[in-house]
């Protein structure tokens, strides 16, 4: 809405400022009585026809017309704008003239406007030539700029999407591993309470991430979920330390951002064998999102997914993409030691 109304606004000013080369550029500039001159009413309408001829241009002839290859049309509509430009000041003035024969604005020294001359209409031409062409150059600079721009979102969008589909499979492998490993153990209670947050997480990947932003309160809570799952699974191997600080409502965030951070602590921070610690901080203040993720470092082994660091690689993709300049992402990779530490502007 915003960048909508800033639009407005550089139309409104560009236009005035057009507008006002009549008055600049005029020899007469000093005459307090400018507006009543005949070149200086020829030349302000006709610079009010060249602002609706941009808007025409803009918006009918080139996505209807030239951009379809209709080139013939095209031409021959420029040709008869050209003209109507050249034409329809005195036109304008002469029915003015006729309709408030009393106007004062209206040159009372001249009854009747003359239709141009041969040597006036040659210098008519060459005075909107120019102004013709700039506008027919400028329209078609913002069109294709335009066109670029949607070109690139919409690359954004797909990239997006892929990003999407690559990370949600790749968090209901290590889910479906944390139950299957219960299940190993024979521990019935556990796995059926895994079952039911799994099914709140899976209800919420299905139903809510869709859409480009989420609320904040249920991201949190898929990512609550996650955790607990995580401590069901791992018991007193891993010392999980979780907290949120801050007032979570009202405030959307984009899905799936955060826990990619938070997963990778439990791929990089546990083993059965070691103690453990994983320390996640969420802290909200006003507008402003803080991620502290902290796990020292004891796997063992590597897959090939790990090895690739996909999930925080997509996230930082992700983070480029949706939050282009409203974040800070800094990682501190030790030798025992992983830290991530990110902070986001949230809607």
């Amino acid at each position: 809405m915003k960048e909508e109304r800033g639009y407005i606004y550089i139309h409104i000013i560009a236009w005035f400022a057009f507008l006002a080369l009549p008055i600049i550029f005029s020899p007469d500039i000093t005459n307090s009585e400018l507006i009543k001159e005949a070149p200086f009413q020829r030349d302000f309408i006709g610079y009010i026809i060249l602002i609706l001829f941009f808007y025409l241009h803009f918006y009918i002839l080139i996505p209807r017309f030239y951009f379809k290859k209709r080139y013939l049309i095209y031409i021959v509509a420029l040709i008869i704008c050209f003209g109507a430009i050249t034409i329809a000041p005195k036109l304008i003035i002469n029915f003015l003239q006729n309709v408030f024969s009393n106007f004062e604005v209206i040159p009372n020294r001249i009854s009747r406007y003359s239709f141009h001359s041969r040597h006036e209409l040659q210098h008519i031409i060459s005075h909107y030539f120019f102004q013709f062409v700039m506008v027919i150059a400028i329209s078609f600079l913002i069109k294709i700029y335009n066109r670029w721009e949607q070109t690139e979102e919409e690359k954004l969008l797909t990239e997006l999407s892929y990003l999407k589909s690559q990370m949600n499979p790749h968090f209901l492998f290590n889910t479906l591993n944390s139950i299957y490993s219960l299940a190993i153990q024979e521990r019935a209670n556990v796995t059926a309470d895994s079952i039911v947050k799994l099914s709140g997480m899976m209800r919420y990947l299905i139903s809510e991430t869709d859409i480009d932003f989420i609320a904040l309160e249920k991201e949190i809570t898929y990512i609550s979920d996650y955790i607990d799952l995580q401590k069901l699974r791992l018991e007193d191997t891993v010392n999980i330390s979780f907290n949120i600080i801050g007032d979570v409502t009202g405030k959307e965030i984009a899905p799936f951002l955060l826990i990619h951070f938070i997963e990778n602590a439990f791929k990089f921070g546990v083993n059965p064998e070691k103690k453990s610690t994983i320390n996640i901080n969420i802290i909200i203040e006003k507008n402003d999102l803080t991620l502290v993720v902290e796990n020292n470092k004891v796997y063992t082994t590597f897959d090939s997914t790990i090895k690739s660091g996909l999930g925080i690689g997509n996230t930082k993709k992700r983070l480029q993409l949706v939050y282009p300049s409203k974040h800070q992402l800094i990682i501190t990779d030790k030798d025992e030691e992983f830290k991530i530490l990110l902070k986001l502007k949230l809607k």
